[in-house]
């Protein structure tokens, strides 16, 4: 049977535990800037619901244009890059934001 739950072991690759109380939650990064908070977790419990490689991290968004976007991953230094596009996406959503809606406008949708 597939593994559940998951910690960190030192060297932030994911180990399978046996229950609930052994899964340990764990903050990858966490920027906030513009009003806008962009949180990055190791969520200790196996989010790939289509029985592929454990999905254990997670990005989301809280804020501004972007708020609620969520991205996962199934490492440690995806979760990182992934963490370093999303403070990207946010810094620049202010600016593509208004020319997207410019755009759909402009082709009459």
């Amino acid at each position: 049977m597939r593994p559940l739950y998951y910690r960190l072991d030192k060297n932030h690759v994911p180990v399978p535990v046996k229950g609930a109380i052994e899964m340990q939650w764990e903050r990858v990064a966490f920027t906030k800037f513009l009003g806008v908070e962009v949180s990055t977790v190791f969520l200790a419990l196996d989010h790939a619901h289509d029985g592929g490689k454990p999905v254990l991290f997670e990005t989301m968004i809280f804020g501004g244009p972007l708020n609620e976007e969520q991205y996962r991953y199934c490492t440690w230094d995806e979760a990182v890059v992934g963490h370093r596009e999303a403070v990207r996406q946010v810094f620049w959503a202010p600016v593509k934001m208004p020319y997207i809606r410019l755009r759909a406008v402009w082709r009459g949708k």
